[in-house]
């Protein structure tokens, strides 16, 4: 149990020092959102059901690739679990940065905290279960198999459930209390 938790601090620690790292070097974090998304501005969406149900599943399905890629390739590439966590940090704290500026704090954590309480724990959850696999496979292979079967349930079970959860809040419950603000 004790190094359970110790992988999870781990990633825990990775992922709040590149929120930080990106909320002081916002601008940066915003020049290489718009290299990789393009131009960073306001979207704008038809507020049709359709519309929101079809973006509800684009996050969904965004957030359950990751999550996904790193506990399938957790024997052989933990280290990607940590570099996501890390990346998804500095990109979270940049945008917040941004969003702070031109929302004030109250605005930006009513956008970040409803969906975002389900969707990090889920994230983190993931990338400890990449580290934990690779930890089980080179310390007793016969105990890893279990637990990398078990691991791929908990993408069905747990995983996916929470974050078709927090793109549903993300999706139609975070922009009405923002817009009550």
């Amino acid at each position: 149990m004790k190094k359970i938790k110790i992988l999870y601090l781990i990633i825990l620690i990775f992922f709040i020092l590149n929120i930080i790292i990106g909320f002081m070097d916002y601008n940066n974090v915003l020049k290489l959102a718009e290299s990789i998304f393009g131009e960073f501005k306001e979207v704008v969406t038809e507020e049709t059901l359709s519309t929101k149900i079809k973006l509800m599943l684009i996050i969904f399905t965004r957030n359950l690739s990751v999550a996904s890629i790193m506990i399938v390739t957790g024997p052989f590439l933990a280290l990607l679990a940590i570099i996501i966590t890390s990346f998804n940090g500095y990109v979270i704290g940049g945008i917040a940065h941004y969003s702070i500026i031109n929302r004030g704090v109250v605005k930006t954590l009513a956008l970040i905290v409803p969906h975002g309480v389900i969707e990090v724990p889920t994230i983190l959850y993931a990338a400890y279960l990449s580290i934990y696999i690779a930890v089980e496979y080179y310390r007793n292979r016969d105990k890893f198999y279990l637990i990398y079967l078990q691991s791929l349930k908990n993408i069905i079970l747990r995983i996916a459930p929470l974050l078709l959860i927090a793109a549903f809040i993300e999706t139609f419950i975070t922009p009405y209390i923002a817009s009550l603000l």
